[in-house]
């Protein structure tokens, strides 16, 4: 059936035997660092290298889904990070600095279906249709240019990139100077947090199993974590976590990690953590 979705877990075996059984799969989409902005994620590059040789094998489309990762995991996203050529890659606000667009890209071959041509036929049944609100809308359009612009010729990545490594190794300190059980990781500008749980990962992508994860980000721990630092200065969306921008600076992030130490300790005296 054409509106079929099949929701596999995050295992290559398990795609491997549904993509064997199923030969009218058109194609497999994937969020590049893992579920909920790399909450629970991906042991990537070798998961999506996995995914993208397994599409390959049944002649199926890969899709990367691009719209947390992408110009965040470097300036050219996932793919370019971990070297991985999709055949779409879908894109979102981040693109257009932040205004209302969006941006779907991919081989030629497939990127074309949706192209109009002198064929009146084709133009009214055989294209693939796509619209959206904002086409062709000049404001997104010049702010979309000015991001580009920016993340090609400047070092936001690494300046983000080297403060998220500073709010990082700031946060894992603040987790033992108040004897709490948890830790922070992530790459390149995103952070996560898990309280409660620890493994032996290299802070980079946390290698603990996923409902394990879940255990330390229940959604009271998440609440009371974002009170917490909203008492102390700081708004922590969702409570998760963090993605830190180039404009975060030193001072910012500095705070930011006292105010998670208070946190932490004003939790425990509750019994929280």
């Amino acid at each position: 059936m054409l509106d079929t979705v099949i929701v596999s877990q995050p295992e290559l075996n398990q795609v491997e035997e549904i993509l064997t059984e199923d030969h009218d799969v058109s194609g497999v989409i994937v969020e590049c660092h893992g579920a909920h902005w790399g909450m629970f994620p991906l042991q990537n590059p070798n998961f999506l290298q996995g995914l993208k040789d397994i599409t390959e094998k049944h002649g199926v489309v890969f899709i990367m889904d691009e719209v947390v990762t992408g110009f965040r995991l470097s300036s050219g996203g996932a793919h370019m990070r971990w070297g991985i050529d999709p055949d779409i890659t879908t894109m979102a606000k981040i693109i257009a600095g932040g205004q209302h667009g969006a941006a779907v890209g991919g081989k030629l071959d497939i990127i074309e279906l949706m192209a109009f041509r002198n064929d009146t036929n084709w133009n009214n049944y055989g294209r693939v249709a796509q619209g959206g609100t904002y086409n062709a809308q000049p404001i997104t359009a010049v702010a979309g240019i000015a991001t580009l612009n920016v993340i090609a010729e400047q070092d936001v990545n690494r300046r983000a990139d080297e403060m998220a490594r500073r709010l990082k190794n700031g946060l894992n300190e603040a987790f033992i100077k108040n004897e709490v059980v948890g830790h922070a990781h992530g790459i390149s500008s995103i952070v996560h947090l898990n309280l409660g749980s620890d493994c032996n990962c290299d802070r980079g992508i946390c290698t603990m199993p996923y409902d394990q994860i879940y255990r330390t980000m229940t959604d009271s721990t998440n609440k009371s974590v974002r009170w917490a630092m909203l008492v102390n200065g700081v708004d922590l969306m969702g409570g998760r976590g963090f993605l830190v921008s180039s404009a975060h600076d030193e001072q910012v992030i500095d705070h930011t990690i006292e105010a998670f130490s208070q946190s932490l300790k004003d939790l425990r005296e509750e019994c929280v953590v």
